[in-house]
C-alpha cells in the first residue's frame, strides 16, 4: 500500500477482474522484498535507477499494482505477469501468485528477460536462451542505457521488431555511453542471427 495523511491506501483486486470461479471476493495485494531485490538490489535490473529514483521503482510497483494490466503466463498457469514502469515505458513485469485470499508480488522480470512476451519474442528472433541474455548484459537496463547498444541501427531493429522500441525512445540516454559494446554484442551474435 501506499501511505498518505489518510493512513495507507492499500491495494485490493477484485476476483471477477481476474475470472477466479467461485464467489466474488476482495483479494489483498502483498509484495514480497524480492521483487525490490530483483529491480535495484545486488543483480537489480534497473540499478542504474536507483541511485536517484528508488522512490519512482516503488511507487511503479504501486501504481502498476493499483492499475493493473495484466497478462496470462503462457510458463506458469499459476501466476499472472502486470506491466512495470512509468505511464509511457514498460519496463517490465511483476509476478504475481493468486491464492484463494490475496495475490502474492514475486519477483520481477525485465522486459527483456525469458517469461515475458517481449523476451520470448527476442529469443524466437535471435535465439538467445537466458545465458545469452546474461551473458550479452540484455537482461538488464544498465546494458541498454549505458552502452553504445542504443545507437546500433541493427540491434535497434532488432530490438523493435520486439516490440522494445519505447524503451530507447522514452528513456533519458544522457552521459558518457560504454563503447565498443554494440560491435561485441553483434559479433557473439553473428550474421546469421542478425539477418
Amino acid at each position: 500500500g501506499l501511505f498518505s495523511d489518510d493512513g495507507i491506501d492499500w491495494v485490493v483486486w477484485d476476483s471477477a477482474h481476474l475470472n477466479l470461479e467461485g464467489p466474488q471476493r476482495s483479494l489483498p495485494v502483498y509484495v514480497q522484498p524480492h521483487v525490490f531485490e530483483r529491480l535495484y538490489g545486488k543483480g537489480g535490473r534497473l540499478k542504474c535507477l536507483a541511485a536517484c529514483e528508488e522512490h519512482l521503482l516503488h511507487d511503479w510497483v504501486y501504481q502498476g499494482l493499483r492499475n493493473p494490466h495484466i497478462h496470462v503466463n503462457q510458463r506458469d498457469p499459476g501466476t499472472i505477469l502486470v506491466e512495470y514502469g512509468p505511464e509511457d515505458c514498460k519496463l517490465g513485469y511483476v509476478i504475481c501468485q493468486v491464492l484463494a485470499d490475496a495475490v502474492i508480488a514475486r519477483t520481477f522480470l525485465f522486459l527483456t528477460m525469458d517469461g515475458t512476451p517481449e523476451g520470448d519474442k527476442l529469443y524466437e528472433r535471435l535465439r538467445v536462451n537466458r545465458y545469452d541474455k546474461s551473458h550479452l548484459g540484455l537482461d538488464s537496463l544498465d546494458t541498454l542505457r549505458m552502452t553504445d547498444f542504443c545507437s546500433d541501427p541493427v540491434l535497434r531493429r532488432i530490438f523493435d521488431e520486439c516490440g522494445l522500441s519505447h524503451i530507447f525512445e522514452n528513456l533519458d540516454f544522457q552521459g558518457v555511453l560504454r563503447t565498443g559494446y554494440a560491435s561485441s554484442c553483434r559479433s557473439y551474435l553473428g550474421s546469421k542471427r542478425l539477418g
